[in-house]
């Protein structure tokens, strides 16, 4: 379970293109055809593009976590679950005054291990990727609000 987060302009034109490969390569696969194995997974990527898709975990990855923002509470979509541009608008400033630093995440780190919820102590692993997901998020809120394009959230 996670968040997902998606352009919808961008992602549903990569799913009806890739979704009939996909499910090519599933059969292929479920045959016993074993080379057919990396297609699924390139197939899979394809229809979830960078531009067009973010994921949010819900575990001990989530970045909103990290920042002590909640999907439920603090992110509210309308009753479709898009998130309107004003409201892509406070998102990003929100995370604009938010920034991951080593420190952050070496405290969230601790915080969870006492919490007996494992998670890896690599705090320079963390680091770099909860960096990447906050530019990512970022980046995709920025072109929602660009392209004023409502961003579909199914928190």
């Amino acid at each position: 379970m996670g968040a997902d987060i998606y352009r919808r302009s961008i992602s549903d034109a990569a799913r009806k293109q890739y979704l009939p490969l996909f499910d090519e390569a599933v059969k292929k696969r479920n045959a016993g055809d074993e080379t057919a194995r990396e297609d699924v997974e390139k197939y899979y990527r394809a229809m979830y593009p960078e531009d067009g898709y973010f994921r949010d975990s819900y575990n001990n990855s989530n970045f909103l976590w990290l920042l002590g923002i909640s999907w439920w509470r603090d992110i509210k979509t309308d009753e479709n679950g898009f998130l309107s541009i004003d409201r892509a608008k406070a998102f990003l400033a929100t995370l604009e005054e938010k920034p991951v630093t080593q420190e952050l995440v070496e405290a969230h780190i601790a915080k969870l291990n006492e919490k007996e919820r494992r998670i890896e102590p690599d705090v320079d692993g963390w680091f770099d990727r909860w960096t990447k997901d906050r530019e990512h998020l970022m980046k995709m809120l920025r072109d929602s609000i660009e392209s004023d394009e409502m961003l579909y959230c199914s928190l």
